[in-house]
């Protein structure tokens, strides 16, 4: 067992139980690791290169490989408001950042990327992505629905 980053996002990790990790070492010779999820859990293998940064929740939390580093950022944006709070969790690269979805997982890559979704539906993005709101503009729907997101242009989601 071990505590990586243990001083970034103590609250957070500790309310979403991924304060502490198993920690794997691969050496010539070791056998290879498999990791299983649940029925209808898939995981998501991110690769960040140098210097990028993904905005993501502890509570789809995984693994990461030891190069990177974690953050709390404080957002004022409009989009970062629609997501209901302000405080954030990064990952920034170079390395693996691997993240839980139930459901099946729509990339970045993938045309379907582009279409609007429920906010509640995003895993992770690039912390620099750009979103375009879509919501009816009367007033019973700005406060009882909920918030659709676009990606603009080619961003990572």
């Amino acid at each position: 067992m071990c505590f990586p980053q243990w001083y970034t996002g103590i609250v957070p990790r500790l309310l979403s139980g991924s304060w502490s990790m198993n920690r794997v070492v691969m050496e010539v010779g070791r056998s290879a690791v498999n990791f299983n999820a649940a029925v209808g859990i898939e995981f998501v293998e991110w690769e960040l290169a140098a210097g990028e940064s993904v905005v993501f929740s502890y509570r789809d939390f995984v693994a990461m490989s030891g190069g990177v580093k974690l953050a709390r950022i404080f957002s004022l944006r409009l989009e970062s408001m629609l997501l209901g709070k302000m405080l954030f969790t990064t990952a920034t690269g170079p390395g693996k950042l691997v993240l839980r979805s139930k459901g099946n997982v729509i990339s970045g890559e993938e045309e379907a990327a582009a279409a609007s979704i429920p906010e509640h539906r995003l895993l992770a993005w690039q912390q620099n992505a750009r979103f375009h709101v879509e919501s009816e503009l009367n007033v019973l729907d700005i406060f009882f629905s909920g918030v659709y997101l676009r990606r603009m242009d080619q961003d990572l989601v």
